[in-house]
């Protein structure tokens, strides 16, 4: 009878055995299965993110596009513009706007709180633009991050014609 029990036993321990083996098998083979999804998940993700920001900026050449036709007859009208523009360009133009600032102190510290994302749309008034003043400018050159074909020798006026003529072409 102690052979049979001691036989039993060993094949009850060859039954734990293979029970464990299996479930550390199934547990590394069930981390491998999420680690891939987790790298599949995030590539994924970034696909996502990259189409997501080609549609706004899709809708915002649109938007602008649209509304550069509607100044330009504008213009022809009134001699103003109406519409704003939205940013296209991400990021800030703070580094474009550094050697178009002539004799008008542009701290380092100038920058907005937070770069403004794609579609955003800067706070003036667009047919004020004769009124803006050459930090208004700059603020609209970091802003859109645009230079708006302005050149450092350009005076506040020329500035004003040129940030116009950007409404409408």
């Amino acid at each position: 009878m102690g052979d049979v029990a001691t036989a039993l036993a060993r094949l009850q321990n060859t039954i734990d055995d293979l029970k464990n083996n299996d479930i550390r098998g199934l547990r590394n083979d069930i981390r491998g299965i999420r680690d891939d999804v987790n790298t599949n998940l995030a590539a994924i993700t970034t696909r996502l993110d990259g189409l997501e920001h080609s549609i706004v900026l899709g809708r915002a050449e649109a938007a602008n596009d649209r509304r550069r036709l509607m100044n330009a007859r504008e213009v022809v009208v009134s001699g103003q513009v109406s519409l704003k523009m939205q940013k296209i360009a991400p990021g800030s133009g703070y580094q474009l706007a550094l050697p178009l600032r002539g004799a008008v102190n542009l701290p380092l510290d100038y920058l907005p709180g937070a770069i403004p994302a794609v579609g955003a749309e800067l706070g003036y008034t667009p047919s004020n633009i004769d009124a803006l003043q050459h930090l208004d400018i700059l603020r609209a050159v970091i802003f859109y991050n645009e230079d708006f074909h302005i050149l450092h020798t350009d005076d506040v006026g020329e500035r004003r014609r040129k940030f116009r003529a950007w409404h409408t072409m």
